[in-house]
């Protein structure tokens, strides 16, 4: 979403020719990095399906699959085939904003346009923006073990469509006595850092794993995982996770063995997901994008408006957006830990 809505206001501060050329400068920069920063992408738009919303909320509806077709004889009709709605849960739309200015010494002493200060600080206000967008994305992913977050002093619910949290143990399938889980963990020695060779061994169990998800009808999806997402703070993970899929033949061998999962995988980091753990994401992105998983809504865009504080003679520019985030399904995403016996994992499937 590179579209920006300005408005500007009248200043009697400056001169009307300066303050004409001030704001087309600023708009132009605004507009300029906006669509910069939106061709480069971010976590918002690679992970999540980034949808514009008309509402004040989106309902994110978990029902059954319409099934398999029949086979019929010739002349007969097809039998109907429905979709029963299961469960749902709301998206709420949050309202963001940020606001700063630029002194009134700033723009006299800029005679043709903005100076550098003034320039950096209009393209650092579009960056937070952007900033904003990922973080809450990044976030949302983060703590999806949870049905909330917490962001600033807002609580954000981001809850499976059946009432779970993203990643847990017990996701009933449809209307089955069936439940699956998208949580796994394994153990291993407490004095021993996670390795490539392990992480190799887990990714090719784990893959299969999610390969066999099924739909709320009880038939497998088979879609293949195919991005690997790690937390920031962990180099000793990242390395082992990296060599794991980066080595052409078997990691830690000298024979020529093939590595199964050289050349499969794309690693994300999300930097401002921490945890002490030795924890990964595994997402399928066809899965993501025909089951609606990582969901973002886009309903106000950047609403920028600016103002003279006539208290200070400053020039003023204010911010306003809405969006939500959420998920419609846990069936694209799967979180793994590698555990030592001493820590704990809550609502995991121990992975044999």
């Amino acid at each position: 979403m590179s579209a920006i809505i300005y408005t500007k206001a009248n200043s009697t501060a400056l001169e009307d020719g300066q303050n004409d050329l001030i704001e087309s400068s600023v708009r132009l920069l605004m507009e300029h990095e906006s669509e910069a920063l939106s061709a480069a992408h971010g976590i918002c738009d690679l992970l999540f399906n980034v949808e514009d919303s008309q509402k004040y909320a989106e309902t994110l509806v978990n029902h059954s699959t319409l099934g398999l077709f029949d086979i019929v004889g010739e002349g007969d009709g097809a039998a109907p085939m429905e979709a029963k709605e299961l469960s749902r849960n709301v998206v709420e739309h949050i309202q963001f904003m940020g606001e700063f200015g630029i002194s009134a010494n700033m723009l006299e002493d800029s005679s043709n346009g903005l100076g550098a200060d003034a320039r950096r600080l209009v393209q650092s206000f579009i960056r937070s923006y952007y900033r904003t967008r990922n973080k809450i994305a990044e976030l949302a992913i983060a703590n999806a073990g949870s049905i909330r977050f917490k962001y600033g002093d807002t609580l954000v619910n981001i809850s499976s469509p059946d009432g779970l949290p993203v990643f847990n143990s017990s996701h009933p399938i449809g209307t089955t006595d069936e439940l699956q889980s998208n949580c796994y963990y394994a153990e291993r020695e407490a004095n021993e850092d996670i390795s490539a060779e392990a992480v190799e061994k887990y990714l090719e169990q784990l893959s299969v794993v999610m390969r066999n998800f099924k739909d709320e009808n009880g038939d497998v999806l088979g879609y293949e995982a195919d991005t690997i997402l790690l937390p920031g703070n962990n180099y000793k993970l990242e390395a082992a996770v990296r060599k794991a899929v980066a080595t052409a033949n078997a990691c830690g061998s000298s024979i020529n063995d093939t590595n199964l999962q050289y050349g499969k995988w794309k690693i994300v980091v999300l930097p401002h997901w921490s945890t002490t753990q030795d924890t990964f994401i595994l997402l399928s992105s066809e899965a993501n994008k025909a089951l609606g998983g990582n969901m973002f809504f886009n309903r106000i865009p950047l609403t920028v408006k600016s103002w003279e504080d006539y208290h200070t003679g400053n020039r003023m520019w204010n911010g306003r957006c809405r969006f939500g985030v959420g998920f419609g399904s846990y069936k694209h995403m799967l979180m793994f830990t590698s555990a030592t016996p001493d820590t704990t994992i809550p609502g995991a499937t121990e992975l044999v």
